[in-house]
């Protein structure tokens, strides 16, 4: 299945796209190729496309379970400047890939750690570093610190938003505003960019976010204080453990900062 260059700006194209790669990213190697394709979402310059099948597992969450799709993924023709690193933490083994430009992805733990590893130098083309740059090390720290239960402030991370779309980019800064014991929802997102009807495409953000807790999709809910998905190792009981852990009003029934 291929994209039209049209459907690229399209924004039921683009939700479409946004569900059947996170649902092919959730699924873990090996991926069967199954041909190539021409034309490229933004921002993956210098990364070789490939066509794969995506075949969800018995176990996968019933809205994965729907698909038997084709969908993109990005392999082997990895940036030079691009690196990662794993490190402990109180939950387990996280890692982090950046750029010159700012970091690229947060991975948080899973039951295997070299499966992680892995996931992340494939949606990066990192490679590993043994040395950490200072702003990525301060990073750690503060993650390190963070999972502890202290609270931390990330608004500072510089983050790689290439290939990232205006509307997420967006609604990623707007997100980064929410703090410690804070929440909002899909819906007060999309008002607070200035597009009240979008509280669907916020969902697909979240859902595709690439900075987890560093941009806090965990602190946004459904409409009326209800949970709703988290698309990180662990799902809506991670979402919820995070939660409590910070103190957030999330029992009440209503976020802090409702729509």
């Amino acid at each position: 299945m291929a994209f039209s260059s049209a459907e690229w700006t399209d924004p039921i194209s683009n939700l479409r796209r946004a569900h059947v790669f996170a649902a092919a990213m959730c699924l873990p190697p090996p991926l069967s190729i199954k041909g190539s394709v021409a034309n490229l979402p933004p921002g993956t310059a210098g990364f070789a496309p490939r066509l794969i099948e995506v075949c969800p597992p018995a176990n996968a969450p019933k809205y994965l379970r729907r698909l038997k799709t084709m969908a993109f993924t990005t392999s082997s023709v990895s940036p030079p400047d691009n690196a990662c690193c794993v490190f402990d933490t109180a939950i387990g083994v996280c890692g982090l890939a950046w750029s010159p430009d700012g970091l690229l992805r947060l991975q948080l733990p899973e039951q295997d750690a070299k499966l992680m590893q892995h996931r992340l130098s494939a949606r990066t083309g990192a490679r590993p570093a043994q040395d950490p740059p200072p702003a990525i090390a301060a990073c750690v720290a503060a993650l390190r610190r963070y999972f502890t239960g202290r609270p931390v402030d990330f608004r500072e991370i510089m983050l790689d938003l290439t290939g990232v779309s205006a509307f997420n980019a967006d609604i990623y800064r707007a997100l980064r505003d929410i703090g410690w014991r804070q929440t909002t929802t899909y819906g007060a997102l999309a008002k607070r960019v200035g597009n009240p009807q979008a509280a669907q495409a916020v969902g697909v953000a979240m859902a595709t976010n690439p900075w987890p807790i560093i941009v806090p999709c965990h602190r946004v809910l459904a409409a009326a204080g209800k949970l709703g998905g988290y698309s990180a190792p662990g799902g809506a009981a991670t979402k919820l453990k995070l939660l409590r852990m910070e103190g957030a009003a999330i029992d009440q029934g209503m976020p802090l900062f409702g729509d």
